[in-house]
C-alpha cells in the first residue's frame, strides 16, 4: 500500500496533467501562478496558514452570486507572521494560470474548484514557431511555448497572407477544451475569427491549411496555390515554361500548382507574353482566379 502511495505521488507530482481530485497536492497545478501583475490579482489577504485555506478562499470568492470578477486560480505563498509559520494568498481573475516564480520556500497554486478541472490541452512546441511558420499569441503574460494551455484558453495568430476579399488582415482564433478523463489532454475547437467558425464561413482569399495550435502553420512569403486545370504548350504558337521545372503535361486530368518559388514564363509566337511568379503574395501577370480563364489572361 505504502509502495503504491509512492507511485501516485510521483506520478502527480512528474506528471503534464493535473488531476482531478479532493483539495490538496493532488488538485494543485505543477507550477505556481505568477501574481507580479497587479492586474491579475483580485485580493492579498496575510496570515493564511495553508494551501487549502487560500483555495477555500478562492472557491468562496467564485462561488458569491453576481459576482462578476470571480476567482479563477490561487497562489498561497510561505511566509513567516510573528514568529511562526504561515502565508500569504492571492486571489487571481486571469483564464490561464501563468507559470511565476517563487521567492519563499513553498508556494502552491490551484484552482477555484478541483471538481472543475480538465486536462490542458498541452504546451505547443517552440519548433512549431520557427522562420516561415506561425506564432500563436494565448495571452498578454502567457507563453504557450513553455507552459500548458488551459481549458477555455484561446490562442491567435495571424499571417501576411491571410486577407479577406477587401485585403483586409484576418485574425484566426482557436480554443482549448479541456479533457474530461484524467490524463487525456484536451483538444482544441474547430478554429474562428470574429465569433465566426472558420470552416463554415472563411473569409480568406486563397487556399491555406490553418491547423490548431498544437501543429506547424506555414507562413511563408507564399501565394494562395494556383492549379492550372490545362497545359499552355496545348495553345498554337505557346511556349511555357517554368524555373525550376515543372511538368504540366498532366494538368488536363491532375492540376498541377504554379511554383512559389522561382517564375514561370509564356511565349506566343516566340514573343513573351507573361513572366509569372508569386510576388507579395499576388501573382504577376495572370488573373487571380485560377478559374476564370486561360492563363494569357
Amino acid at each position: 500500500m505504502l509502495e503504491e502511495l509512492i507511485v501516485l505521488t510521483l506520478l502527480t507530482a512528474t506528471s503534464g496533467y493535473w488531476m482531478r481530485a479532493q483539495p490538496g497536492p493532488d488538485c494543485w497545478y505543477k507550477d505556481v501562478c505568477d501574481n507580479a501583475n497587479s492586474a491579475n490579482v483580485i485580493s492579498t489577504s496575510p496570515d493564511v496558514p495553508t494551501a487549502v485555506k487560500c483555495y477555500e478562499m478562492c472557491q468562496a470568492n467564485a462561488a458569491l452570486s453576481g459576482n462578476k470578477d470571480p476567482c479563477k486560480h490561487f497562489r498561497w505563498s510561505e511566509a513567516y507572521y510573528q514568529g511562526r509559520v504561515s502565508g500569504t494568498c492571492a486571489l487571481l481573475r486571469s483564464e490561464t494560470c501563468v507559470k511565476g516564480d517563487c521567492s519563499s520556500s513553498s508556494c502552491i497554486s490551484g484552482p477555484a474548484n478541483c471538481a472543475d478541472i480538465k486536462e490542458p490541452c498541452g504546451q505547443l512546441l517552440p519548433a512549431n514557431a520557427g522562420p516561415g511558420k506561425v506564432t500563436w499569441d494565448c495571452g498578454a503574460t502567457f507563453n504557450p511555448y513553455n507552459s500548458p494551455v488551459l481549458d477555455g484558453g484561446i490562442c491567435t495568430a495571424s499571417c501576411p497572407a491571410w486577407v479577406d476579399s477587401d485585403g483586409a488582415a484576418v485574425m484566426v482564433s482557436y480554443k482549448c477544451v479541456g479533457g474530461t478523463e484524467v490524463g487525456v489532454a484536451g483538444d482544441w475547437a474547430p478554429p474562428f475569427y470574429n465569433g465566426n467558425e472558420l470552416t463554415t464561413t472563411s473569409p480568406i482569399v486563397g487556399s491555406f491549411v490553418i491547423n490548431n495550435p498544437g501543429q506547424a502553420t506555414n507562413c511563408a512569403a507564399e501565394c494562395a496555390d494556383y492549379p492550372l486545370w490545362y497545359d499552355p504548350n496545348a495553345e498554337r504558337g505557346a511556349r511555357f515554361f517554368c524555373e525550376p521545372p515543372v511538368d504540366f503535361s498532366t494538368a488536363a486530368t491532375t492540376e498541377v500548382n504554379l511554383p512559389q518559388q522561382g517564375a514561370c514564363f509564356l511565349f506566343c509566337d516566340h514573343v513573351l507574353v507573361a513572366d509569372i511568379f508569386c510576388n507579395n503574395h499576388q501573382w504577376t501577370d495572370v488573373a487571380q482566379d485560377p478559374k476564370v480563364g486561360t492563363i494569357e489572361q
